[in-house]
């Protein structure tokens, strides 16, 4: 409830806390690195909000993912992080898009003999992880 955080909730001015999670939250931000993603190695902001909210921590949002691969909405929405990473390591925010740990096929099990098959012709196909993503990111235009 707000008043866990906001003491002064009788005279609704909200002062009594700085508004900024992190005045609180700082140990949580810099311990993510033993529970996901190491948030400083990854040069996450201490702008909590930016990709949690206050009335649920988890599952978090990171936007920014979007550019690279769609996970904001359609097919792949909601996923988390490691259901679609091997590891979370290397993760950089802003649209690198190049943590080479994407395991498209721990969901998408495809037969390499089908595979193949359905690719001939396919300029650079391979069966490979990363292949599969180059072609099928379902990214925003």
């Amino acid at each position: 409830p707000c008043t866990e955080c906001h003491q002064d909730a009788r005279g609704r001015s909200f002062s009594a806390l700085d508004p900024r999670c992190a005045s609180c939250h700082l140990t949580d931000y810099q311990a993510a690195a033993r529970r996901s993603i190491d948030h400083i190695a990854a040069g996450f902001s201490t702008r909590c909000e930016d990709c949690h909210d206050t009335w649920r921590f988890s599952p978090s949002r990171f936007l920014g993912h979007d550019a690279c691969f769609q996970i904001s909405r359609g097919p792949h929405a909601g996923i988390g992080c490691l259901e679609c990473h091997t590891r979370l390591e290397g993760a950089i925010p802003g649209g690198q898009c190049d943590t080479r740990t994407a395991a498209c096929t721990a969901c998408h099990a495809h037969a390499r003999s089908r595979t193949d098959r359905e690719h001939q012709g396919v300029p650079g196909y391979q069966y490979k992880d990363r292949k599969c993503y180059e072609c099928h990111r379902f990214a925003l235009p």
